[in-house]
């Protein structure tokens, strides 16, 4: 898992989501090396440091690590995880 704070989003690796998860939904999404991409939306369980339950998030097929999760509302600060 990887907390991004230049993301405003959460983003998951495609291969970890059943096809129950999916949305039907998608969204534009536009990285840091402005290639832009199309992903489908899903919705699972997230369990970390930084961020807990159940979430909406974007589909990557290459994704640079499991999940990635940026500035989103519920997210707590890099400078707070929760340990225990």
């Amino acid at each position: 898992m990887l907390r991004d704070t230049g993301c405003e989003g959460i983003v998951v690796c495609e291969g970890l989501v059943e096809e129950i998860q999916l949305t039907g939904d998608s969204c534009l999404l536009i990285s840091i090396d402005k290639t832009a991409v199309l992903p489908e939306k899903s919705v699972i369980n997230l369990k970390s440091p930084y961020l807990c339950g159940q979430m909406k998030e974007l589909c990557i097929s290459d994704a640079i690590c499991d999940v990635i999760f940026g500035n989103v509302e519920v997210a707590r600060s890099p400078e707070d995880p929760d340990m225990s």
